[in-house]
């Protein structure tokens, strides 16, 4: 009897028992599922993250390579412009000049994320500081340059005109017209009609049109006093105010004016005042 009624009720006394121990057996199964899941996502994250700090460190490391090529270009074109070293001072640091003899992506010992983390914020610290001095330097640079550029092209010499000769030198002469002594106040190239007329230094066109005796003119300051006029074009391609660099194609030779023959007068003026453009032709 006893025995029945035990067969009887066991069920219905373990039944809830086996189902909590079931239910909690499939929480916990759904738990390490996402729990691996978590820690799965962690590893690949972590491996993400050492991957891109791998790439980050590369990159850093180019451009530390880039910034130093880019120190030696700057030393060279000092060089090759003849800029005095006193006033192109290079800027370095001690930092600057170990990142130079490094050359590669930070230490290849072996450290934590957090270290290599702390590596690369200093190292970019350092690379923008770097940068920030190759900056100024090429400022620096860029303004020594142009002054140079601009003492350079002011520099009167050469002869206004590309093929030709000189037909005529400076001072006294016999006018071709009267056969009489006269002043020339300037020298004349001879040659075929139309080709170019060339400017002899930079400056500002303050003339350009037809004048009496000259034909049609340009002229042209180049600052300091100094000043250029050329006679006689057949055509004239600027304007008052242009400005106008060495070596510029500013007009077309020509016969107008008082003139026998396809030919430029050149002159040169110092403070409005003629003188002997040959030492600025062959210097």
């Amino acid at each position: 009897m006893f025995a029945l009624l035990a067969v009887v009720i066991a069920p219905w006394w373990l039944a809830p028992k086996l189902i909590s121990a079931q239910h909690y057996q499939q929480q916990i199964t759904a738990a390490k599922l996402a729990h691996q899941e978590q820690r799965d996502a962690l590893v690949k994250l972590r491996s993400q993250m050492h991957e891109q700090i791998s790439l980050m460190a590369e990159h850093i490391g180019t451009l530390q390579a880039k910034a130093s090529q880019l120190d030696r270009v700057s030393q060279v074109l000092v060089q090759k412009s003849d800029i005095e070293q006193s006033e192109f001072q290079v800027a370095t640091t001690a930092s600057l000049q170990s990142m130079d003899s490094a050359g590669g992506p930070l230490s290849a010992a072996p450290a934590s994320n957090s270290d290599e983390i702390h590596q690369m914020l200093t190292a970019v610290d350092e690379l923008i500081e770097q940068y920030d001095d190759k900056q100024r330097q090429l400022d620096l640079l860029s303004v020594l340059l142009q002054q140079q550029d601009v003492e350079d092209a002011s520099w009167l010499s050469g002869r206004p005109i590309g093929e030709g000769w000189l037909s005529s030198g400076f001072g006294i002469r016999k006018d071709p017209f009267t056969g009489k002594k006269a002043s020339h106040w300037g020298v004349d190239f001879a040659g075929h009609a139309g080709s170019d007329v060339y400017t002899t230094a930079a400056g500002v066109v303050t003339y350009a049109g037809k004048r009496w005796g000259y034909g049609y003119l340009v002229e042209v300051s180049h600052g300091g006093g100094f000043a250029t006029r050329y006679g006689h074009n057949s055509k004239i391609y600027v304007a008052v105010g242009d400005v106008v660099t060495k070596g510029d194609v500013i007009a077309a030779m020509g016969s107008t004016g008082r003139s026998t023959g396809p030919h430029v007068h050149y002159e040169v003026l110092k403070n409005g005042k003629q003188v002997d453009p040959s030492p600025f032709i062959f210097r």
